[in-house]
């Protein structure tokens, strides 16, 4: 029997807003804010929609592999001249901490599969 499929619930809006008490902001370039940014966008429309349906079912959500991928959440930090993003290991705290805050364990799998990259070559 298959599994129905993850559909967002229409009425589920994702309002976090990050509160800056130490005035982080303030130390961050336009780049870190811009990748931050993209990635919280990300997260509202693809992850938290379906967090709770899949914590529910015990299941990971396997179709977001792809879209972090596509969003450069692997390989984030590895240069540009390897095929990597190039970023700076504060876009990469910055991306796996919004991911983080919705769903841990995608974080994981996002540090998990660049570490095994690097151990293939």
């Amino acid at each position: 029997m298959q599994a129905p499929s993850l559909t967002p619930p229409r009425n589920k809006v994702d309002s976090f807003e990050s509160p800056d008490f130490y005035c982080i902001d303030d130390l961050l370039t336009a780049e870190h804010k811009l990748v931050r940014s993209a990635v919280r966008t990300f997260v509202k429309r693809e992850i938290t929609p379906i967090v709770e349906e899949c914590a529910q079912r015990g299941e990971f959500p396997d179709h977001l592999v792809k879209k972090f991928g596509q969003i450069g959440a692997f390989g984030a930090t590895v240069p540009l001249e390897y095929g990597g993003g190039g970023l700076d290991q504060i876009s990469y705290g910055l991306m796996t901490q919004e991911i983080e805050r919705v769903i841990r364990v995608c974080a994981r799998v996002c540090r998990s599969k660049i570490r095994w990259l690097c151990t293939r070559f």
